[in-house]
C-alpha cells in the first residue's frame, strides 16, 4: 500500500473537483463530522525572546470528514484561524484552506485544494506596528486554488480584497465572499503547473497523514502553490503539556497525548519553518488539542481546543 508518505522505520468535503477552474462545489460547505474550536494565543517576540503574551486574540477550527464511494475514500479537511481586533491590538489577519483527498486502494489519487490569508509583508516588529498604525478601508487577500492529479500539478492565485471591518469574528460572512471572489478571479489569476515527482497530497492531508502513521519518525511529501514541500516530523510523549491538557478537561487519558515535532521544507529551497501539534493517540477525534508555529520572526501563535 502507497501513500508517498514514507517512514523513517518502515500526516477536509465529499466530491473531488474534476478540473481546478471548476466553481467550488457546495460540498465545502456541508456539516463536518469530526471538528474541533480552538482559542489563539499570541507572543510577541524580540530576538526571538518573549516580550509580550496575550490569550484569547483570535481563534480558529479545524474539520474533517471521511467518505467511502464507489470504491474510493473522498476525505475532506478544512483549517482556518484568524484574530480579533478588539483582542489583538488592532491586528486583522486571516487564513483558511481546505482539501478534498480522493484515495483508491489506499494511495491519494487526487488532491483539490482552495484557500485565502490576509496578505502581509511584515518581516520585523517595527514593520508590524507601523501596519497597525495604518488606517485602510479595504483589506487585501491573497487566494490559491490547486489540484494534484497523475504527477502534475497546477494552482492559480488571486488578490482580493474586502471592507477592513471584516474579521474572524464575523467568518460566516467573510467566507462565502472570499469563495466567489476566487471563482471569479481565478481564470484571470497567475497559474504555475508543476511535475510533482512523488506527491499526491496537499498540506493538510500530510498532516493528517504523519499524525495517523504509527511511526515515531516520518517524512511525507507534499504539493502545495506553485512548489513541493517535504515534512519531517518526530512523535515523543509530553507529560508536562498532557497533565495541562487533562487539567482544562481536554483530554481523559494524559498518558495518550503525543507532541509532534515537525519542520516543513521546500524541496527546490532552504527556506524552512518548525510546528509542534498535540493529539491524543486512538481517540475518536484525531484533530489536535493544540497547535504552535511561528508565522514571523517576531510572532509566535498557540491555538489550543476550547473544549474536548
Amino acid at each position: 500500500m502507497n501513500y508517498n508518505c514514507a517512514s523513517f522505520s518502515r500526516r477536509f468535503f465529499l466530491r473531488a473537483l474534476a478540473a481546478v477552474s471548476m466553481p467550488l462545489p457546495a460540498a465545502f460547505s456541508m456539516k463536518p463530522i469530526l471538528r474541533r474550536d480552538y482559542r489563539a494565543d499570541a507572543v510577541i517576540l524580540l530576538f526571538s525572546l518573549p516580550i509580550y503574551t496575550r490569550e484569547g486574540v483570535g481563534g480558529g477550527f479545524a474539520a474533517a470528514q471521511l467518505q467511502g464511494e464507489s470504491g474510493q475514500t473522498i476525505e475532506s479537511l478544512q483549517f482556518a484561524a484568524g484574530s480579533d481586533p478588539e483582542r489583538a491590538r488592532g491586528l486583522n489577519r486571516l487564513g483558511f484552506i481546505q482539501e478534498t483527498v480522493t484515495s483508491a486502494g489506499g494511495a491519494p489519487a487526487e488532491s483539490v485544494y482552495t484557500g485565502f490569508m490576509t496578505a502581509s509583508d511584515e518581516q520585523s516588529f517595527a514593520q508590524a506596528k507601523t501596519a497597525l498604525e495604518t488606517t485602510a478601508e479595504k483589506l487585501q487577500y491573497q487566494g490559491i486554488e490547486g489540484q494534484i492529479q497523475s504527477g502534475a500539478a497546477r494552482s492559480r492565485s488571486v488578490r482580493f480584497e474586502t471592507p477592513a471591518a471584516w474579521n474572524w469574528t464575523r467568518f460566516e460572512e467573510l467566507y462565502p465572499f472570499a469563495e466567489q471572489m476566487i471563482r471569479q478571479a481565478a481564470p484571470k489569476g497567475k497559474e504555475v503547473v508543476l511535475q510533482a515527482r512523488s506527491a499526491t497530497r496537499s498540506f493538510l492531508s500530510a498532516m493528517m497523514q504523519t499524525i495517523r502513521d504509527p511511526a515515531e519518525k516520518t517524512e511525507c511529501t507534499f504539493v502545495y502553490g506553485g512548489g513541493e514541500h517535504k515534512l519531517v516530523a518526530e512523535k515523543r510523549s509530553d507529560e508536562k503539556v498532557a497533565k495541562r491538557l487533562a487539567a482544562r478537561g481536554l483530554t481523559r487519558f494524559p498518558e495518550r497525548i503525543i507532541a509532534v515535532h515537525g519542520r516543513l521544507q521546500e524541496l527546490s529551497g532552504s527556506r524552512g519553518s518548525k510546528f509542534r501539534i498535540w493529539f491524543e493517540k486512538g481517540s475518536d477525534n484525531p484533530l489536535p488539542l493544540r497547535i504552535e508555529f511561528q508565522p514571523k520572526a517576531f510572532l509566535a501563535l498557540a491555538f489550543e481546543a476550547k473544549t474536548a
